[in-house]
Parts: structure tokens; sequence; C-alpha cells
């Protein structure tokens, strides 16, 4: 599997019940060669409604039927926060944000800063 190029989609912007129907149509062109793993990255995504939510829970069963695997990468914000509240979480492939990534670097900031923003002098 080292050097193998794993099929990929990237989705951009608002995943909204105008735009659903894109992300649909770009998913399955990558579900349609069968190949073993399809990574989704959303990344990129800043909003998702149920509409979008309704197309991963369509992708992801198509994928299973098939028997490919769809990871999702990249989830931030407001799509991670729906999907854990919705607890459609629970029912994706969901990758977690690499250890040393930059969000991870982030959040170490954040945890270490003061209640005012400021560099906690007990560290």
């Amino acid at each position: 599997m080292v050097g193998e190029q794993l099929p990929g989609v990237s989705i951009e912007g608002r995943v909204t019940i105008d735009t659903s129907g894109d992300m649909r149509r770009t998913i399955a062109a990558a579900l349609r060669s069968m190949p073993s793993t399809v990574t989704l990255d959303l990344s990129a995504v800043s909003f998702i409604d149920t509409s979008g939510l309704a197309t991963l829970l369509e992708a992801s069963r198509i994928a299973r039927q098939q028997g490919t695997r769809l990871v999702l990468h990249g989830l931030h914000g407001q799509p991670r926060e729906l999907l854990h509240f919705s607890q459609i979480d629970h029912l994706l492939d969901i990758a977690e944000p690499e250890p040393n990534g930059p969000a991870s670097a982030r959040a170490a900031q954040h945890a270490s800063l003061g209640a005012a923003g400021r560099q906690d002098p007990r560290r």
C-alpha cells in the first residue's frame, strides 16, 4: 500500500440543499470504480445542512454495500458539531486530526492561555 494513491474528493464552501446534489455526484464519481477506500476532504467546508448530512449518509451506505471504506477528513467547526449533536458521527468513518497538525497546535496553545488571553505563568 506504500505509494498507493487513494481516490479522494475535496468538497468546499457551504453544503446546502442547493449544493448537496453536486456533492452527491462528485462522491458517486469517486465510488464508481469501486476502490477499497475513498477519502472525503471536508476541511474547506464551512457549513453543512441536513441535506448535506443525508448525502453523507447515502454515500456511506453505498460505499459499505460495495465494500469501499469512505473516510471523512478535515471536519471542523459547524459541520463537525452538527455531526456530533445529531449523533451521525457514530455512523461515519471520521479520521481524527493528526496529533501534531495545525489544529492540535492551536488547541495546545489555547489550553496554555490564561483567562485574559495571556500566557499562563505557571506553564
